[in-house]
């Protein structure tokens, strides 16, 4: 009994991304307009964002740790990532206008977010252009 339950963690363990797979999707999304946004103009290849989703997918499942899965796994754990980080993100502003503004808590995220120069308010480059 206690050997299953230790493969099943050690199972899980596997299973959840390590850090530096999303260092590997955050510094992608960073250095490359055309696959963050998600659109394309007539003069890039149709293919262009496929194939830097496949680049990016031989990248990730090559850290050592972490798990191997396919180009369209990938592509739900980082847009449910992304928006649990943005739920998150909506909360702790709504907390802290709710409870009368002042200093609050300083909105902390994952230690791989922090030096990137990625906004997480889904407004923000709507309102700073």
């Amino acid at each position: 009994m206690e050997e299953e339950q230790f493969t099943q963690k050690r199972k899980r363990s596997q299973n959840i991304t390590n850090n530096e797979q999303y260092e590997w999707y955050v510094e992608a999304m960073e250095n490359d307009y055309i696959f963050r946004s998600g659109s394309i103009n007539p003069t890039i290849d149709p293919n262009y964002i496929n194939n830097k989703w496949y680049e990016l997918v031989l990248k990730i499942n090559c850290v050592g740790k972490g798990p191997s899965l396919t180009r369209q796994m990938w592509q739900k754990r980082f847009k449910d990532w992304k928006n649990a980080t943005r739920v998150k993100y909506r909360k702790l502003l709504d907390n802290r206008s709710t409870t009368g503004g002042g200093v609050g808590d300083k909105i902390a995220f994952k230690k791989h977010l922090s030096k990137h120069k990625i906004h997480l308010d889904p407004f923000y480059h709507i309102l700073n252009q």
